[in-house]
C-alpha cells in the first residue's frame, strides 16, 4: 500500500494559503489618516468604548443589551 502524499510542503498547499493572505488583505478596513489619528487619540484618552463608526452592528447591539442589563442590576 503506497503512503499518501504529504500535503504540508505541495505547491498546491501554498498556493491555497498565498490565495487565502492575499483575500485576507483586500478585505481589511481601511482607514483615512484623519480616523487613523482619531483612533489613536482616543486610546491614549482612556477611552472605553471604541468609537460608533469602528463597532459592527452585532457588537453594538451586544454592548446595548448588557448595558440594559447592569441598569437593571443597580436598581434592583
Amino acid at each position: 500500500m503506497k503512503p499518501k502524499p504529504s500535503l504540508k510542503n505541495s505547491p498546491l498547499k501554498a498556493r491555497a494559503e498565498r490565495v487565502v493572505k492575499d483575500i485576507r488583505r483586500a478585505t481589511r478596513r481601511h482607514f483615512s489618516a484623519e480616523d487613523n489619528i482619531r483612533i489613536v487619540l482616543d486610546g491614549l484618552r482612556g477611552d472605553p468604548m471604541p468609537p460608533e463608526k469602528l463597532v459592527c452592528p452585532m457588537v453594538e447591539r451586544f454592548m446595548a443589551t448588557d448595558r440594559e442589563f447592569a441598569k437593571l442590576r443597580r436598581r434592583s
